[in-house]
């Protein structure tokens, strides 16, 4: 369930194609709040309970290749009090990491993700 080793270890390139999907397919819309000022966006994922720690270990790994691309990212959160069942029945937990969207992380996913992520175009005023 971990990101491969070649996607993890690969060039700029490689790093920012998969997470420019990963944030067109998993991340929460960006709204503005009331303030005129961008919410964090949110990268957000399900799996069944048994899971946990590969979740865990997915965020980690997300993490460390934003890092890798000077993009400041928050803390992880695993919310294991929330549980959802799937239609099979299996319980599911959520995990999810927010990109910070204060005006310098802003600047870096311009630079590091137009025009491959449709959700960072959101960004741009």
């Amino acid at each position: 369930y971990g990101i491969p080793n070649w996607i993890k270890n690969g060039n700029k390139k490689v790093k920012v194609n998969y997470l420019s999907a990963l944030i067109d397919d998993e991340a929460e819309s960006i709204k503005k709040e009331k303030n005129k000022t961008f919410r964090g966006l949110k990268i957000k994922q399900s799996k069944w309970i048994k899971y946990e720690s590969e979740l865990r270990i997915f965020f980690e790994e997300i993490k460390e290749m934003f890092s890798s691309l000077d993009i400041m990212t928050g803390k992880i959160t695993i919310d294991t009090k929330n549980r959802y069942l799937r239609k099979d029945g299996k319980e599911t937990i959520t995990g999810w990491i927010r990109i910070s969207l204060d005006k310098e992380n802003q600047k870096k996913l311009i630079k590091t993700f137009l025009p491959h992520s449709q959700k960072i175009l959101a960004i741009i005023d």
